[in-house]
């Protein structure tokens, strides 16, 4: 009788055992670790981001330094303000086919003989997008002058001061940095990490917070790749263009060009050293000789807190409406077209369009935060209060710009039309100061509450249910890194 007992206990372990162990083989198949969170969700974004980083060409003079803080300048804004970004590389593929329209065919023959028809350039949206980023470079007896600009450009072209570059758009997209198996790589990672967040839901599995930051900035960052796509991606040399040598070209002498280098060269070596010049205070008094140096409060401020702000100011207004005039001076220009600068074609951008709709896609952004904050999981009411309050502000900030940009449209127009009266116009003063007080109040909190989702996306993470582990089997044939 013990036999049999112990034959059977044994025999019932083994069949116990047996489902033990490949529940913990399909575990390994089913589940996933923070860590391989964490690596999903940047990568994905960072190799979306980089295929849409596109700067300006750089000055010859520039540093390496200084062209990677201006691509992390770009990372900063799409992390903060993706919608802005968006609105910004809209505008300028916008602006771009206007401007290849002008420079596609050459001006009919002054005779106007009717055999004489206007002769194709060639000239495409990708080569107005390469001149905007400053890719031709003004040339005199072999001496680069400036970068050629596109009010610049249209005035040397009537003038037949200079012969139109005839670039074909594969030899504009040769000079480009990214290689088609890294495009494909961007978007195959793209889609399967759309595909899995979106099986999570449908499934009813929990989603972390920095898997929903991720997919909203993976959308914008499939908008901007939509418009941005014709821009060769990290070019560093511009196409140089001569100037006839019947023509001189006054603004731009020689020694203002040699100058201008010169200081372009040392730049890069002095420019630490004067911002240590102005933080720091040197104290040479008749009586008492101090060689030491001591901080100035003053301009430690304005280097700090100062400069900050009114550069992300200036840059919300750049990536918005552009603050900046169309024609560039020569001083302004050198060897490189400023960061988010867009030149202006003649005809007026359709903002009564474009910015409700960019303030409709930021809303969204923030309405997604606001619906995770109502059944999503966080690791203290404190931790759920701050997410709640920071995608309240996000999502308000763009429902308040669009209803500015709504009146605007409509009382603006109305204004025109209406006999002019002090009344009327004390209103539109009075609304216009109101509008331009909300925005420099609230870019701030907005930029701020931006931020505490980023960061709390990371945190939020230290406390995760075993829901948030669980992986649903077939997502793993998608091909991915993760």
């Amino acid at each position: 009788m013990s036999k049999s007992l112990s034959c059977s206990s044994a025999v019932m372990g083994l069949s116990l055992r047996a489902p033990v162990e490949e529940l913990d083989g399909t575990q390994l198949e089913t589940t996933r670790s923070t860590s391989s969170i964490v690596f999903t969700c940047l990568f994905t974004f960072l190799l979306c981001a980089w295929c849409c980083i596109r700067p300006n060409i750089p000055s010859p003079h520039d540093s390496k330094l200084r062209i990677w803080t201006t691509k992390l300048r770009i990372l900063f804004y799409f992390f903060v303000s993706p919608e802005l970004v968006a609105c910004w590389s809209f505008r300028r593929w916008l602006e771009a086919g206007k401007i290849a329209e002008q420079f596609k065919c050459k001006t009919r023959s002054p005779i106007r003989l009717p055999l004489i028809l206007p002769t194709d350039r060639g000239w495409t949206r990708r080569h107005a997008l390469f001149l905007m980023m400053g890719g031709f470079v003004l040339t005199k007896d072999g001496l680069q002058m400036q970068t050629v600009s596109t009010r610049l450009f249209q005035r040397l072209v009537q003038q037949n001061a200079i012969d139109v570059p005839t670039m074909t758009t594969a030899g504009i997209q040769e000079r480009s940095n990214l290689h088609p198996v890294l495009a494909y790589l961007a978007l195959l990672q793209a889609v399967s990490f759309v595909v899995q967040c979106l099986s999570r839901v449908i499934r009813g599995l929990l989603i972390t917070q920095l898997e929903v930051t991720t997919l909203t900035m993976v959308f914008s960052s499939a908008i901007v790749f939509t418009f941005i796509r014709q821009i060769p991606l990290d070019v560093r040399r511009p196409v140089l263009i001569p100037i006839r040598p019947q023509f001189y070209f006054d603004p731009l002498a020689y020694p203002t060009a040699n100058i201008a280098a010169i200081r372009d060269d040392f730049r890069r070596e002095n420019g630490m050293y004067r911002i240590l010049k102005q933080i720091a205070a040197i104290d040479h008094p008749p009586q008492q000789y101090r060689p030491y140096p001591t901080l100035s409060l003053r301009n430690c401020l304005r280097f700090l807190i100062a400069r900050p702000l009114s550069t992300l100011y200036w840059d919300f207004g750049e990536l918005a409406v552009s603050l900046q005039s169309d024609e560039l001076q020569p001083e302004d220009l050198r060897f490189s077209i400023p960061l988010f600068y867009l030149p202006y074609s003649g005809h007026p951008p359709p903002f009564s369009a474009i910015l409700p709709v960019v303030c409709v896609l930021g809303m969204s952004v923030g309405v997604v935060h606001c619906l995770y904050w109502s059944w999503g999981h966080f690791p203290s009411s404190h931790a759920r209060l701050l997410w709640g309050v920071s995608s309240a502000i996000t999502a308000g900030f763009h429902v308040v710009c669009l209803i500015i940009t709504i009146i605007t449209t409509i009382i603006y127009p109305l204004c025109d039309l209406l006999p002019s009266y002090m009344v009327f116009d004390m209103l539109s003063l009075v609304f216009t100061l109101l509008c331009v007080g909300f925005l420099v109040a609230s870019i701030g909190p907005f930029v701020v509450a931006r931020i505490i989702l980023l960061v709390e996306s990371f945190w939020c993470l230290k406390s995760l249910p075993q829901e948030a582990f669980e992986v649903i089997p077939w997502t793993r044939y998608i091909p991915h890194l993760s």
